[in-house]
Formats: C-alpha cells, sequence, structure tokens
C-alpha cells in the first residue's frame, strides 16, 4: 500500500481530517483512510508486539491502556468542540439545558473511576496537567453554556484555530463589573426603546427594524470603546437595511429631530429612501 502523506502534518488537519474518518470513513481521501486505520489499528495492538512502544514526555513507555485513555481524552475535546453548542442552553424559555447524548460519560468512553485521573494533552490548556474531571467540567462549560460555538466545519484552519483560541480562552477572563453589565443593558434597552417607539409611531411602514438582532449594538459599542487602545482613528461602516435606524439614532447619534423630520410620507413607503441610506 502506497500513502502520499506529509512529513509533518498540520495539526489542525489532522484534527480535521480524523473527524471526519471518524464519522465516515468514506468522507476522506483514501490515503487518509488507510493512515487513521493503520494508527488505530497500532494503539490497538499490545505493547511490544514489535517495535518500539509509545512513550509520555517523561520518556517512560506508555501501556495498552495508557494509550487508549489518552486517545479517549483527545476524542472527548474534539467532541465538545464538534457537537457542544447543540447542548448549549440557548433557549431562554427552556428550564433546563438540552441533552445531549454524544456528551455523556458513557458515550466519550470514560467511567466514574478515571474521573480522578491526571491528564495531559497539547490539545487542552497549553498540555497543563489538569484531572480528567476538571477537564471535561471546563469544556461543558465553555461549549455547553449559555453561548453555543458551531466553528468546526470551517474550512480555513487559521481562522478556525483563532476562533478555538478566543472561544477557549474565554474561561479565563475575568467576570465584568457591575457597572459594566449596567452599560450593556443600556446599550440593549436604548434600541429596544427607539424600536417600540416606531412600531407605535409609524404602524405599517417598512423601518427595517433591528429586533432580535439588539446584540449588534453591543458589538459597535465595544467597537467604539476599544478601537482607540488599538491604535485605530476611524470607522467606515456598511451595513444592510435591518436595524439603520437604531444604528443611526443610538450608535452614529443622529439628532431625534433630523431622523423624524425624514420620516416616511405616504409618498414614499420606505424610510431607507428618505433617509439617505
Amino acid at each position: 500500500m502506497n500513502a502520499t502523506l506529509p512529513y509533518r502534518a498540520n495539526v489542525d488537519l489532522l484534527e480535521e481530517k480524523y473527524l471526519a474518518w471518524k464519522n465516515n470513513s468514506h468522507d476522506v481521501e483514501p490515503a487518509w483512510a488507510s493512515f487513521f486505520e493503520g494508527f488505530e489499528l497500532g494503539m490497538a495492538q499490545k505493547v511490544g508486539a514489535g517495535g518500539d512502544a509509545a512513550k509520555d514526555a517523561t520518556g517512560q513507555q506508555l501501556s495498552e491502556k495508557a494509550l487508549a485513555f489518552r486517545t479517549k481524552v483527545t476524542n472527548a475535546i474534539l467532541d465538545f468542540r464538534r457537537v457542544g453548542h447543540t447542548a448549549a442552553w440557548v433557549n431562554p424559555l427552556s428550564k433546563t439545558a438540552p441533552d445531549q447524548p454524544l456528551l455523556s460519560l458513557a458515550s466519550l468512553g470514560f467511567t466514574e473511576d478515571e474521573l480522578d485521573e491526571e491528564i495531559s494533552t497539547q490539545f487542552f490548556a497549553n498540555g497543563r496537567r489538569v484531572k480528567l474531571r476538571e477537564m471535561l467540567e471546563t469544556l461543558r462549560r465553555i461549549y455547553c453554556d449559555r453561548i453555543g460555538f458551531e466553528f468546526m466545519h470551517i474550512h480555513n484552519r487559521e481562522v478556525r484555530a483563532w476562533l478555538r483560541d478566543r472561544i477557549e480562552r474565554r474561561v479565563e477572563l475575568p467576570a465584568p463589573t457591575a457597572a459594566d453589565q449596567e452599560e450593556l443593558l443600556r446599550w440593549l434597552l436604548q434600541p429596544e426603546t427607539f424600536e417600540r417607539f416606531l412600531h407605535k409611531r409609524y404602524v405599517g411602514q417598512k423601518r427595517f427594524s433591528i429586533e432580535g438582532g439588539e446584540g449588534l449594538m453591543v458589538a459597535l459599542e465595544s467597537i467604539f470603546e476599544d478601537l482607540p487602545g488599538y491604535g485605530g482613528e476611524e470607522i467606515v461602516m456598511g451595513m444592510a437595511h435591518r436595524g439603520r435606524l437604531s444604528v443611526l439614532a443610538n450608535y452614529l447619534k443622529k439628532p431625534l429631530k433630523t431622523l423624524f423630520y425624514e420620516s416616511p410620507k405616504t409618498t414614499c413607503p420606505t424610510w431607507w429612501q428618505v433617509t439617505g441610506m
């Protein structure tokens, strides 16, 4: 069998191909399928059956059980990154978070007795030694909390790695202060109040409401406040119609007197035509 594989394969590429092969062996090229079949076969073979045994970071030989445990740890990390968003508690009307059987202890291949085992892998916390219990709890807090992250389908490895790094470093960031939380709430309430007024005052008019996307205002205000610290001096904006009035009034601070003077007329059914948008 001949298989052409890069000598120093990129870790992210291996991760992507391995996930695809685990889901369906026909989703990857024959060379990759042969590579992973040989890899798992080698992991399953008994130590001493031929060749040198795998070694840990200290140079000590790893037993078959230790190799199998390492494989389960790596697969668990990949599973949380791949399907963690399906267990995220993003529905404010639900009393509990959704259940994702694929992320249960049994589905990940672990037992209760293994939770206190110490692990160290380059795929998590930069190789810092932690207990399996802590790793799983941290991964659940990152990927299955109030925000879901679906990014493993992105083909650009650099973009995927950039996102993953920032997603997983969120747990290390300090919690926002009460003052910061009040400011964030104000940024949300301003467009909400503005939209309610428009809904009552201009019934039936096309106003391209921001309803459902109020988080845009938080993102814009955050960029505006942080930009000077990164050396930014100018902002050039372009956006779709949705939410433009809220952005004009609450972010760009267009005078409301001017905005309402340009309010829709019976001869002009779309507000954006008369506000120059």
